[in-house]
């Protein structure tokens, strides 16, 4: 059975802006554990760090595997993240309160030590992260206690707030960090192995609750008509903006994907089977944890959430 969802944007918590969307969803699964989801890229993330990775295929990792200490809502306005509020008089000093008991991977706890090593870090001339002039009115980041940071700027500015939607890295993480990352995601590190795949696996204790699968695979496949051709052999269960359209038209002639085309947003869904497959509970009453789950995969809470009501409708 088909389904397709017209939707008519995409926020992106790394971007912050609604951007072009291909989804393509395979009706079995490729791995031998049916519950882990294999999603086809063209290239390499750059670097699994998120203080360096600049790219694409890095920011899909980051989203996988770190959480942003502030984030962005499904309206496009700041919410919180790993901070749960922040405050400021005078649009110049900010002080961040973090939520409480958020494990990283490695099982130490998220506190304020961690938070200011991210932003210190960055400043650093000498680790080089192209994301240091994003915080050049940043003059100092402080702890004010383990769950409270102080951030003061040289001079009040309005993209501040913004730029502390960013991934925050453990205490200590130096440059080993771009290859075998530690973070508080929903997935934790198991491999990477540069131009083959980046293996990942549920987060048991993860804050916002266990992953409805138990990993994901993030599988280079460079060639525009091998990643049709895994969609077909049903070895990919899941590409994002990375088919080309003739291999779209080609697979739908086939009846392998239903397209709909929409003003700035381009959706491709094969069927539900997908969904209840990898374990999203669909019809199961667990709509929330399905949308946040599927939103580590890169798609918008908004457009699964109306793609998931559609499903429900046709199976009530």
């Amino acid at each position: 059975m088909t389904t397709s969802v017209r939707v008519s944007s995409w926020t992106r918590g790394f971007v912050g802006f609604a951007l072009s969307l291909l989804v393509c969803l395979s009706c079995s699964q490729p791995a031998t554990d049916p519950s882990v989801i294999t999603v086809a890229i063209p290239v390499s993330p750059n670097s699994l760090d998120p203080r360096f990775g600049t790219d694409e295929n890095s920011a899909r990792a980051h989203q996988l595997i770190f959480n942003d200490l502030l984030r962005w809502d499904e309206h496009t306005r700041l919410a919180p993240g790993l901070a749960e509020s922040w405050e400021t008089a005078d649009h110049q000093t900010y002080r961040v309160r973090l939520r409480r008991g958020i494990p990283f991977h490695d099982g130490h706890e998220m506190t304020s030590a961690d938070v200011v090593y991210t932003f210190t870090s960055m400043l650093d001339p000498a680790l080089a992260s192209p994301y240091r002039g994003a915080f050049r009115d940043l003059q100092s980041v402080v702890p004010i206690d383990r769950y409270t940071v102080q951030f003061v700027l040289k001079q009040p500015s309005g993209s501040f707030l913004p730029n502390l939607v960013f991934k925050i890295v453990p205490a200590g993480a130096g440059r080993e960090l771009r290859n075998r990352p530690v973070g508080t995601g929903p997935y934790s590190f198991v491999s990477y192995a540069v131009d083959d795949r980046l293996e990942l696996r549920s987060f048991r204790n993860y804050f916002e609750g266990l992953p409805r699968n138990n990993g994901l695979v993030m599988k280079i496949v460079p060639d525009d008509i091998m990643r049709g051709l895994e969609l077909r052999k049903r070895t990919s269960d899941l590409i994002v903006n990375d088919l080309v359209p003739d291999m779209v038209y080609q697979l739908e002639k086939e009846g392998l994907i239903d397209t709909v085309g929409g003003k700035g947003t381009f959706v491709a869904a094969q069927n539900q089977e997908f969904l209840r497959e990898k374990r999203m509970n669909v019809v199961e009453g667990r709509l929330a944890e399905a949308v946040r789950e599927a939103r580590t995969l890169g798609i918008g809470h908004g457009e699964l959430a109306e793609m998931l009501r559609l499903l429900c409708e046709e199976d009530s």
